[in-house]
């Protein structure tokens, strides 16, 4: 932060900001670390429980920010332990409600005096040069203090299998653990935050049952049963002890417990009580969370013996870089091939993860192109599908550890390597193709030259998405990056998106086939160009396209209606994509989708399946529609369809800006033969359109889909020699005409 320490307000209220986190820390270590943590995370359970009961969605609802402040009193017995050491356990009070109500209270506090503190700081230097700084910093200064949480809890497995896959060998030979393996033991420890009180709660009403079946059996009282020892086995007593911690003492914490992961890892993941030496310092941030939490170097704390992780969304949040530390902390001389090995996953990333999307495109790597007189640049890949060409630029780098509060320079440094740097490679990759009418593209040889692989035509393009990859998310910081005035659309026109491998594991789920995917970026985009828009994270951008469709054309209204000058979007993921990956049949549960009528989908299925030239227009066209002109498709398909019992084909036209003909031909009939273009021709006539878009349908007897072209189709000039044929047709037909 850049305040004046000295100043007296500042001096002020950061002394406050030390006394709450200093009763925080000393109200800990007078209770039990166990009892602790499990009366925190039950408190937790039951506000959400008790909404979960009100919504009945059957997924656990969102945090709250009541909620919120039990996460941080979490992190703050992490940080606590690990910096001060545990408590005397014979001199320890028994928790209870009333020490649980005032470390949230607390917690509320500090929450509220660090965002005070900050948000003061980064503002004495406000002006009207400075705009887009201030809300990098804000973005920068609330993820450190607030938010948690990258990834869903049940994708760690997804996510950490394909980035530690490079490192597989060495993770082997210092840990005796596969990378697959491993992945799953940290999903385990992940899900247990999750199910674990679930799996206890059904082992107690086993065994409950078991003991009423005997008192039944047996004739008597269930109090006697146990007066008489229950007749329970010892696995039965086992299972119970067991039960009873993971619900009172925070044994779903207990990562020793939950997971199989070698016990040499987890030391390595952990503070030893009180080890920790740079928290609580005696400088003017000490012990606050303004500071580096102990927990984003090494997420486990060691308590009586066992390895704990307080909060679980350091699982997710650090135990990745914190793993790649422990390897070359063991391996120094690992750290030019982590670097080396995961830079090549990073550049890899897209086209592998997207796959399935794209599996018709052709995809390049390491291209080079010349920039000057025996000067070349590279680019990290390019992906060609039919009219749309993707950038992409990796960075492999994290986030910087050091704390905003401190540090701020690094933090800001950080995002300019990661964010800004793809943006410029990015940028200056597609001003080459922009600057001739057909750009040739490179690979290296062994031998050091240059071979040319492709050429691009910028007059064949439709649309260019420059996309910047990192491995975890950075998209709260791309929105404010877009805010500087430096940051333009390449060529004038296409406008840089920044993802992560985390993004993807989530698009790839949700998102079906080329059409999907590529119309969603074109969404995206046209986000990333909005000036005073903010969208928090990949997440929102997901759920507010599958919810809205034309997210951005409802924003851009929304601009011109109200007149507001900055728009923030937060929690457009909650209804939608939430409910799913947190729903209790995951991942066999139905993902949230866009709606398609039946005879809708078919046209795209057509479109995709024949893949002809044009195809993604065609289909871009079709997903720009409302639900209702979706549905006047689907309609208007059925309403025809009836004609091709007398006819090869038939047809019904869409209006809107541009108008669509959707030509229905029997699918023994060559397109050629039939006079489908001339009548999208009398169309354009009629309607005055310079082009009219044409789908050629193919379709079986049963009415089914076979295959689907589409085209653009030009208004004919008036030499031509049948145009008053044309004209005396378009005003016939003009009748048969409906908007949307």
């Amino acid at each position: 932060m850049h305040a004046d320490l000295t100043a007296p307000e500042i001096k002020r209220e950061l002394s406050e900001l030390r006394s709450i986190c200093d009763q925080i820390r000393s109200k800990i270590l007078m209770y039990n670390p166990q009892q602790l943590i499990g009366g925190l995370w039950s408190t937790m359970l039951m506000s959400l429980i008790s909404r979960f009961d009100d919504e009945g969605n059957g997924s656990l609802p969102n945090v709250t920010a009541d909620e919120k402040h039990v996460l941080f009193a979490l992190e703050y017995l992490h940080a606590t332990y690990a910096a001060e050491g545990l408590p005397d356990t014979t001199a320890s009070k028994t928790v209870d409600d009333v020490i649980l109500k005032e470390l949230l209270e607390l917690s509320e506090k500090a929450i509220t005096q660090a965002f005070r503190l900050g948000f003061s700081s980064i503002s004495e230097h406000l002006d009207n040069e400075t705009t887009s700084l201030y809300q990098l910093q804000s973005t920068i200064l609330t993820n450190w203090v607030l938010i948690r949480g990258r990834r869903y809890p049940v994708m760690e497995e997804e996510f950490l299998n394909y980035v530690l896959q490079p490192h597989d060998a060495i993770i082997r030979e210092l840990y005796d653990i596969s990378a697959p393996d491993l992945a799953k033991e940290i999903q385990a420890a992940a899900a247990a935050a999750r199910e674990g009180i679930d799996r206890a709660r059904d082992v107690i009403e086993r065994l409950l049952q078991k003991t009423t079946d005997q008192a039944d059996s047996a004739e008597t009282s269930i109090l006697a049963i146990l007066e008489g020892g229950g007749n329970m086995t010892d696995e039965d007593r086992e299972q119970l002890s067991s039960a009873y911690d993971d619900m009172m003492l925070g044994g779903i914490f207990n990562v020793s417990k939950q997971t199989s992961i070698p016990h040499d890892l987890l030391a390595d993941l952990c503070y030893e009580a009180g080890s920790e030496d740079q928290f609580v310092d005696g400088s003017d941030f000490s012990g606050t969370p303004l500071q580096t939490l102990p927990a984003r170097v090494r997420p486990l704390v060691k308590i009586d013996g066992d390895y704990f992780c307080t909060e679980p969304n350091f699982i997710r949040d650090s135990l990745y870089r914190a793993l790649q530390r422990a390897i070359i902390a063991r391996r120094p001389e690992y750290r030019e091939d982590w670097n080396r090995r995961q830079k090549e996953m990073s550049e890899a990333a897209f086209a592998e993860l997207m796959k399935s999307s794209l599996h018709t495109a052709k995809v390049f790597s390491d291209v080079y192109y010349p920039i000057g007189k025996k000067k070349w640049a590279e680019t990290d890949g390019v992906i060609l599908i039919d009219d749309v060409m993707i950038c992409l630029e990796a960075k492999a780098g994290s986030e910087s550890l050091a704390a905003p509060s401190s540090n701020m320079a690094s933090h800001v440094n950080k995002i300019e390597e990661l964010v800004i740097k793809a943006y410029r490679q990015a940028k200056r990759f597609i001003e080459y193709i922009y600057a001739s009418d057909e750009a040739p593209l490179y690979t290296k040889g062994d031998d050091g030259t240059f071979v040319e692989v492709a050429r691009v035509r910028k007059a064949e393009l439709r649309k260019v998405y420059p996309i910047g990859l990192t491995v975890e998310a950075f998209s709260p910081y791309s929105a404010a990056v877009k805010e500087r005035d430096d940051v333009i659309a390449a060529a004038d026109q296409h406008n840089f998106i920044s993802l992560s491998i985390d993004d993807l594991f989530v698009l790839r789920r949700l998102l079906s086939g080329a059409g999907e995917f590529l119309h969603y970026l074109d969404v995206r985009q046209a986000l990333a160009g909005m000036k005073n828009v903010n969208l928090f994270d990949e997440m929102d951008h997901v759920g507010a396209y599958i919810s809205n469709n034309r997210i951005d054309q409802r924003v851009r209204q929304m601009v011109e209606d109200e007149g507001a000058d900055y728009i923030t979007i937060d929690g457009m993921q909650e209804d939608i994509l939430d409910p799913y990956f947190t729903h209790p049949e995951w991942p066999d549960c139905q993902p949230p989708t866009q709606k398609y009528p039946v005879r809708t989908q078919e046209v795209l299925d057509g479109l995709a399946t024949t893949a002809q030239p044009g195809w993604l227009s065609g289909d871009s066209f079709i997903r720009d529609m409302s639900g209702e002109g979706r549905a006047q498709i689907s309609n208007q398909y059925e309403k025809v369809l009836p004609n091709l019992a007398h006819k090869v084909s038939t047809y019904f036209a869409v209006g809107g800006e541009i108008t669509a003909v959707f030509a229905l031909i029997r699918d023994n009939v060559d397109p050629v033969t039939t006079d489908v273009i001339r009548i999208a021709e009398t169309i354009a006539i009629s309607l005055k359109q310079p082009n009219i878009r044409l789908f050629e349908i193919s379709v079986r007897p049963t009415g089914n889909v076979v295959g689907v072209v589409s085209k653009s189709v030009t208004a004919p000039p008036a030499v031509r020699q049948d145009y008053a044929e044309l004209l005396a047709d378009a005003e016939k037909i003009r009748s048969k005409m409906f908007a949307l």
